[in-house]
């Protein structure tokens, strides 16, 4: 059985790094007693953001929660 039309269609995706797609806000929070920051954020790639904020903080990434 052969179809009556045949449609190719060649998609390419060249998302190469996260980007933005929700509102460009955050919440942050810094326990004072645990000495642990806490920050809540709409993205993705949150692993690679942790770790260059605790970068530019000059904190461990432990110190996240």
């Amino acid at each position: 059985m052969a179809a009556d039309h045949t449609v190719r269609i060649k998609v390419v995706d060249n998302r190469t790094e996260t980007c933005f797609l929700e509102p460009r806000a955050a919440i942050a929070h810094y326990e004072t007693q645990a000495a642990r920051f806490e920050i809540r954020l709409g993205c993705q790639g949150v692993h690679d953001l942790r770790d260059n904020l605790a970068a530019s903080l000059g904190v461990p990434t432990s110190d996240y929660l």
